[in-house]
């Protein structure tokens, strides 16, 4: 019988290893100009982490994160942008730089809510 309580207490996952630690950032707006024109970038993006301590760790330095963004949004095009290949590279960009400021990796994965661009 304890062999069996065994088996069914192992078969049960615990909570803490298979939880996803996400946190959604607010709205994000970024000007960014080429050829003269004036374009806006209105991001909104949910950030999935390696574990729930590399989201409390992101937490306190939210303010620094969202100028991180707002910073290597203006570096972009508008064109690239526009295209699937330009917001992938984009999203890997915004991961490489948070896990730089970071100096260790916490950023997992960029899911963008929204992306509008003007």
């Amino acid at each position: 019988q304890n062999e069996h309580a065994s088996r069914e207490h192992a078969s049960q996952p615990i909570a803490s290893s298979n939880m996803i630690a996400f946190m959604s950032l607010d709205e994000l707006f970024a000007n960014l100009t080429q050829n003269d024109k004036n374009h806006t970038l209105a991001l909104k993006m949910d950030v999935e982490f390696f574990d729930p301590e590399a989201k409390q760790e992101f937490k306190t330095k939210q303010g620094v994160v969202k100028s991180l963004v707002i910073q290597a949004s203006r570096e972009q095009n508008y064109e690239e942008l526009s295209s699937l290949a330009g917001k992938l590279y984009y999203k890997e960009l915004l991961i490489r730089r948070m896990n730089e400021y970071f100096q260790k990796p916490l950023v997992k994965d960029l899911h963008f809510a929204s992306f509008l661009l003007q």
